[in-house]
């Protein structure tokens, strides 16, 4: 399937061992969906010793019952504080793998880079995309149990064209919290959630109050499971 996609948010997932990207948006017509794309997280180690390069790629760190090893190692230029330097740039499996290959490495190596950069920065700016710019991309629907459809990324490529007319919400949600105590959604339930949007102005509580704009809730959840339906017809 080929489509215009705009990007409105993304987060990692790690799924069957292996860093990936959900991107979440919506398409032209305005249906949202999520793609998938896997991309193996790296990060750089300054090295002086040539010797270190095979150890690197044979290495196995034990995490509980997982050996964890890198996928793989390379030669690049890189200007580090305005200075081009050599440095290797080692591709791991899992993002939560990284700091387990540079905590093992880190003495025997002069020094490590991007070792602490989270994922969706470095996939954004890997891959060129910028959230609301259309993205013309080529994708293969995943069978899944998830409320909208998803995908996963076969081919893209980025255009400079801006998402028109972004449906906006406003969410404002106060919650009863006494600051002298750590914040437990048990003991601190939220009080009150105002909706503002093109479509929708809406305050909903479960506390009785005098306001006859407020909708008014019999409980907490109730509430919740009324501005959830607000959340997905928008």
């Amino acid at each position: 399937m080929k489509a215009d996609f705009y990007l409105l948010d993304v987060k990692h997932v790690e799924l069957q061992g292996k860093s990936h990207a959900e991107l979440f948006g919506r398409l032209k017509s305005g249906e949202k969906i999520c793609i998938l794309d896997e991309y193996n997280p790296y990060f750089f180690a300054e090295i002086d010793n040539e010797k270190l390069i095979d150890k690197i790629k044979d290495l196995e760190v034990k995490d509980k019952d997982e050996k964890i090893s890198i996928l793989d190692i390379k030669k690049v230029k890189r200007k580090v504080v305005g200075v081009e330097k050599e440095l290797y740039q080692i591709f791991c499996k899992k993002q939560s793998d990284i700091l387990k290959i540079r905590n093992e490495i880190k003495h025997s190596v002069v020094d490590t880079y991007e070792f602490d950069i989270p994922y969706t920065r470095i996939y954004l700016v890997d891959k060129g995309i910028t959230p609301l710019n259309k993205i013309k991309v080529e994708l293969e629907e995943i069978k899944t149990e998830y409320r909208i459809k998803k995908y996963k990324l076969l081919n893209y490529e980025v255009t400079d064209k801006l998402l028109e007319k972004p449906t906006v919400m406003a969410i404002d949600i106060e919650t009863y919290f006494d600051h002298h105590d750590a914040f437990n959604p048990s003991k601190h339930p939220i009080l009150m959630i105002a909706v503002y949007s093109e479509k929708t102005k809406r305050v909903l509580t479960w506390r009785k109050i005098n306001n006859k704009t407020a909708e008014v809730y019999d409980n907490e959840a109730e509430m919740l499971k009324a501005f959830a339906k607000i959340v997905k017809e928008e």
